[in-house]
């Protein structure tokens, strides 16, 4: 779980337009192996400022990023994670670069809750890079992906009810969001999530939104 845009003050309005994406040079790929413990970092980082206050500081500062990198190493790196008795998930991960940096990725999940389709399992910015229109490009990335790999199913991804800045963005860009309900973080913690999804001619529109 989740999507992640930041809690701060700067981040919950909406400006009219977005920036001009093509002036700031960046790029997509596909994560490869050697990219785990990018991706990881950018993980770590984004948590420590979008769930401060929802999950413990504890979690955040001291175990978050030894599981983040266990958990990226058995995603990009699937032999090295079976040769360490680790569940090796099928994924598809987009990496973001701006000025040739890493900020940013997306992941999504073919191996967990495909009742609802295909999940959205991650789509992290890093903090100094929000509002810059990246989070919006990765979203339609994997919409675009879904559909070209999987026609006819449907995208979906949950956040917490208290990250309004990304509750207001899925709802934006078109998801169908469900009643909320509990979920169990990573440290023990409960706390209110809704789930986001994409299907049919939503999905086709976000697919074909411009970046």
């Amino acid at each position: 779980i989740f999507f992640i845009f930041s809690n701060s003050a700067t981040c919950t309005k909406r400006p009219g337009r977005l920036p001009n994406m093509g002036a700031m040079n960046v790029e997509l790929r596909v994560a490869e192996a050697d990219d785990f413990e990018t991706v990881a970092d950018i993980h770590t980082q984004s948590w420590r400022v979008t769930y401060k206050g929802i999950l413990s500081d504890d979690y955040l500062e001291n175990e978050l990023p030894a599981e983040r990198r266990t958990l990226w190493k058995g995603r990009l790196c699937p032999e090295k994670a079976r040769a360490d008795s680790e569940g090796a998930e099928e994924t598809h991960t987009f990496l973001c670069y701006t000025g040739g940096k890493p900020v940013a990725f997306a992941c999504c999940n073919l191996s967990e809750e495909r009742e609802w389709g295909i999940l959205l399992d991650n789509l992290h910015v890093l903090p100094s890079h929000h509002r810059q229109g990246l989070g919006r490009r990765l979203l339609v990335a994997c919409g675009k992906w879904v559909c070209s790999k999987y026609p006819g199913e449907p995208m979906h991804l949950t956040v917490y009810t208290s990250n309004t800045p990304a509750v207001g963005f899925y709802n934006a860009m078109g998801g169908e969001e469900s009643d909320p309900s509990m979920y169990t973080g990573p440290d023990g913690t409960s706390a209110a999530i809704v789930r986001y999804v994409w299907k049919g001619e939503a999905l086709n529109k976000l697919a074909q939104s411009r970046t």
